[in-house]
C-alpha cells in the first residue's frame, strides 16, 4: 500500500490526477 501513496504523491503534483483522490487514483492505477 505504502508504495502506491508514494507514487500518488510523487506522481499527482505534476499531473491531472492532482485533482483525483487517493482511492480515485488508486482505481486508476488498478484500471490502467
Amino acid at each position: 500500500i505504502q508504495d502506491w501513496v508514494d507514487d500518488y504523491n510523487n506522481f499527482a503534483p505534476h499531473s491531472a490526477l492532482k485533482m483525483k483522490t487517493p482511492k480515485e487514483y488508486f482505481i486508476f492505477k488498478i484500471a490502467a
